[in-house]
């Protein structure tokens, strides 16, 4: 989910500034070199969202564990056990390359966009919503997270490991 709303954020934020890109394609700037600042952009912006997401996230556990499972406990009509915030190395290691893949797809997506269509055509654009993807490439997106989403369930219930959850 978290994934989602960063990719998202990212994409909409860079999304909006498409058209800078094609002013500095105009002036001679290469798409690899644009391409390239982008992406740096992204992973600063990544970075910054795993050194600032992960201890917040922490402390939110603390702060709602005892209410989440109060409620859980009121909803099943059993007592309310003593909880303990458990954290594992595991899922803190796999948070930093998952908030900063997101970070990076975010970047990679309009910079793509802006290198793929002319400088002209770019800039123009400028305040206009980008064009989706046709509906063929959406269905096989659609197909490859379905064909994941299996793939990981099976996977966790197979070997019992939680962490292909968080895949």
């Amino acid at each position: 989910g978290s994934f989602l709303i960063a990719f998202n954020s990212l994409a909409t934020l860079f999304e909006g500034r498409a058209w800078q890109l094609g002013v500095l394609r105009a002036i001679g700037v290469r798409p690899r070199v644009v391409w390239g600042e982008l992406l740096k952009e992204s992973a600063l912006l990544g970075a910054a969202g795993v050194v600032v997401g992960i201890p917040l996230g922490i402390g939110l556990a603390h702060l709602l564990l005892p209410m989440i499972t109060t409620a859980a406990a009121l909803n099943s009509k059993v007592a309310t056990p003593d909880a303990q915030l458990a954290l594992h190395a595991t899922s803190l290691a796999l948070a930093v390359p998952l908030g900063l893949s997101a970070a990076l797809l975010a970047g990679a997506l309009p910079a793509w966009r802006a290198t793929r269509i002319g400088m002209a055509q770019t800039m123009r654009q400028r305040g206009v919503e980008q064009e989706g993807m046709s509906t063929s490439s959406r269905w096989v997106i659609r197909a490859l997270v379905a064909v994941g989403i299996g793939a990981t369930v099976l996977l966790q219930s197979g070997t019992g490991v939680p962490a292909w959850g968080l895949v």
